[in-house]
């Protein structure tokens, strides 16, 4: 495997941890449309509503949804520093893992944004985007040219 690719999986990683913990510290599942129609389908609404041990049962699955996006998070902040650590290590320069994860972390951001919590997707951010991709992918073969000079030369 490249290690351009820890670069990206870093990214990645990254993204997903900011969407947990938006769900987390923000109104927990029902901020995720997603989410809330699997739980409930209206909860305002509700004449009935279930009670385990003096608690409302949704009151109880909004919290461990919470307490597991907290873990999840930790867990995906780990995998990120691990990933751009070995990317880091890995490559010659330190510019070129930075900027993949920067891009890729952007990216998916912007995609699961768009496709988890309902955000709006712009033109600009889909043309940002490919521009951010576009430059990336310059970058790698730029990188990799000047590697088979040296190598050329050595």
């Amino acid at each position: 495997m490249h290690w351009w690719w820890k670069g990206v999986e870093s990214g990645v990683f990254g993204a997903f941890a900011g969407c947990v913990l938006k769900i987390a510290l923000g109104k927990g599942v029902w901020e995720v449309p997603l989410l809330l129609n699997v739980v409930t389908d209206n909860r305002e609404n509700s004449e009935f509503e279930a009670f385990v041990f003096g608690y409302s049962v949704l009151s109880v699955v909004d919290a461990i949804t919470r307490l597991l996006c907290v873990v999840l998070f930790v867990v995906c902040n780990s995998r990120m520093w691990i990933a751009f650590s070995l990317a880091l290590d890995q490559s010659t320069t330190s510019v070129v893992p930075t900027i993949i994860n920067f891009v890729s972390n952007t990216v998916t951001s912007i995609v699961v944004g768009w496709a988890l919590f309902g955000e709006s997707l712009t033109v600009w951010d889909l043309i940002a985007s490919v521009c951010m991709c576009s430059g990336a992918v310059i970058l790698l073969q730029d990188n990799n040219s000047n590697k088979r000079s040296k190598e050329k030369r050595g």
